[in-house]
């Protein structure tokens, strides 16, 4: 983001850089010797172990997919000079909320016990949205900070 950015935006996302692409060659990877180790087994007599191994490998493709789903969320909050516009969720699927920027306001709220985490929210005469939840608890403690600096209505003649 610029400094003299007029409408800056933020893009929070997992710190989660596994593509679809390193997911397949890791499945790959996988496949070769569990199923030569299966398929060795299997010649020798124990053939049940092949359904096994099909479901190891079935539950290995169901994790790395859920991994990667996962990777691609993102929360992107928009301010210009009347709204702050909040977009989160998946590519197809996303939520948009609008918050009028001279009332919003972020807020953190601590955690149910000491070792949970707190939560960020974001929100404007009743509404809000909790952001931020992939992020540290440092992290996001920042975040709340640049989200007080950025909601304060710019000072322009225009307004």
């Amino acid at each position: 983001m610029k400094t003299g950015d007029p409408a800056p935006r933020i893009v929070i996302r997992p710190n989660c850089n596994f593509s679809g692409r390193s997911a397949v060659l890791v499945f790959c990877a996988m496949t070769l010797p569990v199923l030569g180790v299966a398929g060795a087994w299997s010649i020798k007599g124990y053939w049940l172990i092949l359904p096994f191994a099909g479901l190891e490998l079935l539950a290995l493709g169901i994790a790395l997919a859920i991994t990667v789903r996962r990777g691609r969320y993102r929360e992107i909050v928009r301010f210009d000079r009347r709204r702050v516009r909040v977009q989160r969720g998946y590519a197809g699927r996303r939520e948009h909320v609008e918050f009028p920027r001279p009332w919003t306001r972020a807020w953190m709220e601590p955690g149910p016990g000491p070792a949970m985490p707190g939560r960020l929210f974001l929100g404007a005469s009743g509404t809000y949205c909790e952001l931020a939840a992939c992020l540290t608890e440092k992290e996001r403690q920042s975040l709340c900070w640049r989200l007080r600096e950025l909601t304060r209505a710019p000072a322009s003649p225009e307004q």
